[in-house]
Formats: structure tokens, C-alpha cells, sequence
């Protein structure tokens, strides 16, 4: 499977990446997710696939970070010169994260390069060899032809180190994720004194309903549901709860006003 899905890759010239970190409620575990998003000639459709869904124990530093998503990177040999976008939350260590892995990438190619320009100006690359038996424009000759040879690499060196420099303008462009740009706004909005003293009055009769059994089972018995749980981290969960008792209201003061 992961020969496939790198074959994939290999033939696509444009990939998306989506990345995340949680961490389990018990706080044993926390995981960072990588998928690529990508457009699949073969099946002339959009395609998600899940590259890796790696365990981090340790502190979640940009670091620890950037370290694991060059190994699953490199577990499928993904040009780096391919990765048009990659999104993520607003976190202040991811957005670190993806600078460091995109300076170091950087660096690494150019590295490359300046090796063999630099062999190329120390003569390692191209020998050149006279044959003393040879006629004087012979010589003349051969010492053109790799001198010639020597410009055409420097050219090319020049060439690649600005199609390089081209590729990582692009590469790692980090696309923070609208819904958790949203969700920071509506946070926001939250803190004003009016709003937030409707949401923690509906925030805590929803807890408050959600924890009582004989409460469930009167709202399920008239209206067959219950109120929406709130997920601070999702902005929706919020709104459908505002929806879900304005929606409901007679059957909650009804039910409350029995209680």
C-alpha cells in the first residue's frame, strides 16, 4: 500500500497537506496527523489519503514537531518542490514548526549544489587532460572544450539554485485553517459581558440536562432528542445549541417548570 501511494504522489505535480495535534482526553497519548490532498489523473478525481498518524510523547515543541513530519515525509519520498500548501491550526508551535522545516529543506538543497560548484572550481569534477603527443591546436582545443564544459555547469548551477529558490518560496506556504480562524473570532465575540452571560446560562442548563437520566428521558419522550453538547473547540457546537433551545423553548420551560 504505501508503494502505491507513493507512486501516486510521484506522478501528481500539485499536493495539498493537512496537519493536526490532539491529545487523547485522558491525556495518555497525543498524535499528529498528516494527509495529502491531491488531484488523481487515474481516477480524474479528488483524492485524501492519510500518511501517517504518528504518536508524539514528548513536549510538543516546533522541534519535536518538524521532526515528525520530515519522517513521514521521507517515508514516502515526497518532493518537497510538489508540497503546494499546508494547513493548519494557528498554534504558535506549529507555525514554527513548518519555518524550521522549510529553512532547513532550504538549506539542504543549496547545500548540494554549492558541493558541486565547488568541485567544479577546484577542477575534481572536470580533469583536464592534454596528450603531450597531440598537436598545439589540439590542445587549444581540449582546453576550450572544458572550459566550456566548466561555464555550462556554472550556468546550470546558477539555473537550478533559481528553480530552487523558486520551489521553497512556495513550498511549506502554511494556510492557517478557517475553522480555527474562525472559532479564535468567535472566542472573541464570546468574551463580550451580554453574549457571554446567554452562553453560560445555555452552556450550563445543557450540561445540566445531559447529566440527569430522568431529564433525557422526558426530552426524548416529547421531542425524541437532547440538547447538543458544547465542545469549546468547535464553534458550531455553540450555535446549534442556541438553535436547539430557541427551537425548543416551550418544551424546556415545560419540562423545567415540572421539575
Amino acid at each position: 500500500m504505501q508503494e502505491k501511494i507513493k507512486d501516486l504522489l510521484l506522478k501528481t505535480n500539485s499536493v495539498a497537506l493537512t496537519t493536526d495535534l490532539w491529545t487523547t482526553k485522558n491525556v495518555i497519548n497525543s498524535y499528529l496527523c498528516l494527509t495529502a490532498h491531491f488531484y488523481d489523473e487515474n481516477t480524474k478525481s479528488f483524492a485524501n489519503i492519510l500518511l501517517g498518524l504518528q504518536v508524539i510523547n514528548e513536549n510538543h515543541s516546533r522541534e519535536n514537531i518538524k521532526l515528525c513530519i520530515e519522517k513521514i515525509l521521507n517515508k514516502y519520498e515526497l518532493p518537497i518542490k510538489n508540497i503546494t500548501r499546508i494547513v493548519t491550526d494557528n498554534g504558535s508551535n506549529m507555525i514554527k514548526a513548518l519555518k524550521v522545516l522549510n529553512q532547513i529543506e532550504y538549506q539542504n538543497a543549496i547545500s548540494s549544489m554549492e558541493k558541486v560548484i565547488d568541485e567544479v572550481a577546484s577542477g575534481k569534477l572536470f580533469a583536464i587532460e592534454c596528450n603531450n603527443s597531440s598537436e598545439n591546436n589540439d590542445r587549444e582545443i581540449s582546453w576550450q572544450i572544458e572550459l566550456i564544459d566548466i561555464e555550462n555547469e556554472i550556468n546550470e548551477y546558477e539555473i537550478k539554485d533559481r528553480e530552487i529558490s523558486s520551489e521553497f518560496s512556495n513550498f511549506a506556504k502554511r494556510l492557517p485553517c478557517y475553522a480555527h480562524t474562525l472559532q479564535l473570532v468567535v472566542n472573541v465575540i464570546l468574551k463580550s459581558r451580554s453574549i457571554r452571560s446567554i452562553a453560560d446560562k445555555v452552556r450550563h442548563l445543557s450540561a445540566k440536562i445531559n447529566k440527569s437520566t430522568p431529564a433525557i428521558q422526558k426530552f426524548k419522550k416529547k421531542i425524541n432528542c437532547k440538547p447538543p453538547s458544547y465542545c469549546p473547540t468547535r464553534w458550531s457546537s455553540l450555535y446549534l445549541m442556541f438553535i436547539w433551545f430557541v427551537k425548543h423553548q416551550k418544551t424546556i420551560i415545560s419540562i423545567c417548570e415540572s421539575e
